[in-house]
């Protein structure tokens, strides 16, 4: 392998790192945004516990993401299994969502309406991010 090789590999490696990173960060904004979102539909002010939701949201989706392998090369692989990838990763963060505001007992401080909405607008901007 000559340099001028290595070299172009290296700038692909790095693009796709800064590519990952970018949708990773998308990732965790769009949570957030989309509970605000929800949040706003229903007239409540945003708390503590808004911010602890979304935070532990975003880590969950992302060790989800990481599992269903959504952060890897994408290249060449068509769109629809990295939509599925996002939908399958959501749907697994949601029920983990339910069992920690379970366990914590937290569950009934937080409206039904605005979980349902941020459970469903969640995946919707993450998809339409993507196409």
């Amino acid at each position: 392998m000559n340099d001028s090789e290595q070299s172009g590999r290296s700038r692909l490696r790095a693009a796709s790192t800064a590519v990952s990173l970018l949708q990773r960060l998308v990732d965790a904004v769009w949570i957030g945004v989309a509970h605000y979102i929800a949040v706003r539909l229903y007239p409540e002010d945003w708390t503590t516990l808004n911010t602890a939701a979304v935070m532990i949201a975003i880590v969950a989706f992302h060790v989800m993401a990481e599992a269903h392998g959504l952060y890897r090369s994408w290249r060449g692989s068509p769109v629809r299994r990295e939509l599925v990838a996002v939908l399958a990763s959501w749907f697994t963060t949601v029920p983990l969502l339910l069992f920690i505001a379970f366990v914590s007992k937290t569950s009934t401080l937080y409206s039904r309406f605005i979980s349902l909405v941020w459970f469903f607008g969640t995946p919707a901007g993450l998809i339409v991010w993507r196409l």
